[in-house]
């Protein structure tokens, strides 16, 4: 099922705090063949955003670029319901562009422009121990990530784990805690990428924790860890998934 990104529409935003004035346009992500897709995220960008990934893009894949008709800056008339209608048309088939091509689609510049802002406040928050302020935008942007790569991805189970291990460590988040854990533990069955173990093995062990306080029953857990550890994998005394996260981010 192919990624969509429809820009819905396109807004004057007039912040006088900073005395600046731009537009905004909102992107709405599903999947093709989904209209009413009920788990359709949405994004803002600005112009800037879009010109700084088509910058990135250019130069890091110049073959693939060479043909994109990207809409200009303009010193007069930025928010003309013309030119704001105009750009949202270019931007939109900028954008259907590079959902046609997977080089495009999972390149990091693409993927910057989709979380990384989020991304990175999402980091400082869980450096500073702030997991309920940090637990909105692990969700979106896994969500989003989830929309453009296939469900084990390792984009997407980084993500995961990311977010697990953030409910996890505020008790007011147990029940998220559980639910993505259970996630992300049926994701990893199948997946034989070695670097993601260094998340598998302290995912266990967290979960073991969960279905622990929970009441659940934890015996395939750790069945699973005496496994890993009989076939030489290190999993006594490894940091915890949500270090290991902070650690690898």
């Amino acid at each position: 099922m192919r990624t969509k990104f429809d820009i819905v529409s396109a807004r004057t935003v007039d912040d006088k705090e900073n005395q600046k004035k731009y537009v905004v346009y909102d992107i709405k992500i599903y999947h093709q063949g989904s209209d009413n897709d009920t788990q359709a995220i949405f994004v803002e960008r600005r112009y800037s955003d879009f010109l700084e990934l088509f910058l990135n893009l250019r130069q890091n894949y110049p073959q693939l670029t060479t043909k994109i008709s990207f809409p200009r800056k303009v010193l007069i008339g930025n928010f003309s319901s013309d030119l704001i209608q105009t750009r949202l048309s270019s931007l939109e088939n900028f954008l259907r562009i590079i959902s046609e091509n997977v080089t495009l689609l999972e390149s990091l510049g693409f993927k910057m422009f989709l979380i990384g802002n989020d991304d990175k406040l999402a980091k400082k928050y869980l450096f500073n121990k702030k997991y309920y302020e940090a637990k909105p935008l692990l969700e979106n942007n896994f969500k989003i990530l989830n929309k453009i790569h296939t469900e084990r991805h390792p984009a997407v189970i980084v993500a995961l784990c990311r977010l697990a291990a953030c409910c996890t460590a505020d008790t007011n988040l147990l029940e998220d805690a559980i639910k993505y854990s259970e996630i992300a533990i049926r994701r990893f069955d199948g997946i034989s990428d070695v670097d993601l173990l260094y998340y598998y093995i302290p995912l266990l062990q967290m979960c073991s924790y969960l279905w622990e306080i929970t009441g659940k029953d934890k015996g395939i857990l750790e069945s699973r860890l005496s496994s890993l550890k009989l076939r030489g994998h290190r999993v006594d005394g490894c940091p915890s998934l949500l270090e290991s996260i902070l650690n690898i981010d």
